[in-house]
């Protein structure tokens, strides 16, 4: 773990060649340490090893801007995530329609839920979800502009004896 100021002074050999690996160890080390760099630079990458945060300097290199959190024990990532400017996208392939996939825990296997858009569509279609859950035995209905909502419906089995 390291961070430099990426200035190599005019010094002899051996101080020179020990600035030298210095920084180049901060770069490896996409300059991690628990205390930020004392000298920064517009979009530097930062490891809060203090917080586990990634973390990247603005434009105007008079801030920090945290990207993610690391959890260094179950060996994960969250991304964060201020606002939602655009929505995400999963691109397609000249074959199939993109497909978003939920990934189980990690610890029961690696099976997952996805959504898949057909593979030919004839214009944009938005599904909103309801606010809450339904109840049990409820069903999820379209009002025909995206809207989606819990309805209870009619016993599908006196349904079927109706129909029979």
């Amino acid at each position: 773990m390291a961070t430099h100021d990426y200035v190599i002074a005019n010094q002899g050999f051996p101080s020179f060649r020990a600035d030298l690996n210095s920084a180049l160890s901060a770069i490896v080390s996409n300059n991690s340490n628990a205390s930020s760099p004392s000298t920064t630079y517009a979009y530097q990458m930062w490891y809060d090893t203090s917080a586990n945060i990634w973390k990247m300097r603005n434009a105007d290199n008079d801030a920090w801007i945290s990207l993610a959190t690391f959890n260094q024990t179950t060996d994960t990532v969250n991304f964060l995530d201020s606002t939602i400017s655009t929505p995400l996208e999963v691109t397609g392939s000249a074959s199939a329609g993109a497909e978003i996939r939920l990934p189980e825990d990690t610890d029961n296997g690696s099976n997952y839920v996805a959504l898949k858009a057909s593979d030919s569509i004839s214009s944009n279609v938005t599904f909103t979800l309801p606010s809450a859950d339904g109840t049990s035995g409820q069903v999820i209905q379209t009002n025909g502009s995206g809207n989606l909502s819990f309805i209870t419906t009619e016993d599908p089995t006196a349904l079927a004896i109706a129909l029979g």
